[in-house]
């Protein structure tokens, strides 16, 4: 609960912007994202 997260129930994933873009392409860089947050 760090800001404002977009949790993805469907993929999984969490982000930080609004999804805009089809999940598929953004599901890999997310989890990257998470694992670098969770550090």
């Amino acid at each position: 609960k760090d800001g404002p997260y977009y949790w993805h129930i469907k993929s999984g994933t969490i982000q930080r912007e609004p999804p805009e873009v089809p999940l598929n392409s953004k599901i890999e860089n997310r989890r990257s994202f998470v694992k670098d947050q969770d550090s």
